[in-house]
């Protein structure tokens, strides 16, 4: 049996050895400039917390970053960063326990607003929305008979919000060592808020078929594009999938890093060693992200083709592999590739691109956190 891995396990792993520096992956004129604006500090809260995942939301017209995670005892801790003010605002706790616990080890968010914030517990049948004073105001339960839930495969997590519907990343019990797995899982899914019910559910490409891949990379992440279209991401594609909810229609768009071997199905399912290893050489699209009416696309890869007969301890210790950011202009297909450092979050705001959480500083009993600003209008 295929054994579960959270994307994020390489992923935590890789950022343990790597620190948030600008590196050169490729110099064979295939990459556009990106022009590197600042370099800011942030002070951490007291309470910060050192394994988290991310999102974002929009408010007046700005983007905040929200880093969050279980802390201790003390439930789910959101730490939100204004960086126009270049500071952590107060943070959000949301309990694990009691009256208004989410009741699990762990959560995902859709942060929609501070008084609409979308919990999602690992292994639960239902779903909450809380304030920002941890106060839960609604309980939404999942109806479906195969368990149909939340899924989350990375460290960034999102949902859509459309009228009273939301569009979210599902799973279901379906094994994963399953032959049917690709027929009988919908990645995305779409819930009317008012019954809990599933409207909508978007399956794989049929091309997936019979095909086989590590656990860990079988999920969807997804973003908004344009009022009624789904913008599907699959870490093993080098192709994005635009699906209509007006009309059930869905395209396919290539958006892979050129001259790279892509990703390969196996033939067998694997066991720990071979997840791993899966992990280490290929490459992985994480996540995908809509501003200023283009596509971003993160890419994680090795830095030379050559490192990919290494053992995955290797690939980690001797830091071998790289990010790319991919920038898709849907007019006219045209598509840009950027180096940016090995790190962890990403916020676009305005004109420019927020990138950082890795590398740490100490002072006096103090933590901050070093975040890199970029513009990519000078590559246009």
């Amino acid at each position: 049996m295929n054994y579960l891995f959270e994307k994020g396990y390489l992923f935590g792993a890789l950022l343990f050895f790597v620190a948030c520096t600008e590196r050169s992956i490729i110099s064979d004129g295939s990459f556009s400039k990106i022009e590197l604006l600042d370099s800011i500090e942030i002070k951490m809260p007291l309470e910060y917390l050192s394994l988290t995942k991310w999102t974002s939301y929009n408010f007046q017209d700005q983007n905040y970053l929200v880093e969050y995670g279980v802390y201790r005892n003390d439930g789910l801790i959101i730490h939100r960063i204004d960086f126009e003010r270049q500071e952590y605002l107060s943070p959000i706790k949301i309990p694990r326990e009691g009256p208004n616990g989410f009741n699990s080890n762990d959560a995902s968010i859709y942060f929609e607003d501070v008084n609409s914030i979308f919990v999602f517990p690992v292994g639960s049948r239902e779903f909450y929305k809380y304030d920002s004073l941890g106060n839960r105001i609604s309980q939404f339960n999942y109806d479906t008979n195969d368990n149909t839930r939340f899924f989350n495969t990375g460290y960034y997590t999102t949902a859509i919000k459309t009228e009273n519907k939301l569009v979210i990343p599902t799973i279901n019990d379906t094994r994963f060592d399953d032959a049917a797995y690709f027929r009988k899982v919908f990645p995305v899914s779409q819930i009317d808020l008012s019954t809990g019910k599933f409207v909508g559910s978007i399956g794989y490409p049929n091309t997936l078929n019979g095909e086989i891949f590590p656990s860990n990379q079988v999920g969807a992440n997804i973003a908004m594009y344009q009022s009624n279209k789904v913008l599907i991401n699959y870490c093993f594609s080098d192709s994005l999938y635009l699906y209509d909810l007006e009309n059930g229609r869905m395209v396919s768009k290539y958006c892979g890093l050129k001259g790279w071997k892509q990703p390969q199905p196996l033939k067998a399912q694997p066991d720990r060693l071979e997840s791993l290893t899966y992990q280490a050489v290929e490459l992985n699209y994480q996540d995908v992200f809509v501003h200023s009416g283009r596509i971003y696309r993160l890419v994680s890869h090795v830095k030379d083709d050559s490192y990919r007969g290494l053992s995955f301890i290797e690939i980690l210790e001797r830091d071998l592999r790289g990010l790319t950011l991919i920038e898709l202009d849907v007019k006219t297909d045209e598509i840009k590739y950027f180096t940016v450092p090995y790190t962890k979050y990403f916020l676009f705001d305005k004109s420019k691109l927020y990138v950082g959480g890795v590398s740490m500083r100490e002072e006096i009993g103090d933590s901050y956190r070093t975040f890199y600003v970029y513009s990519l209008e000078g590559s246009r």
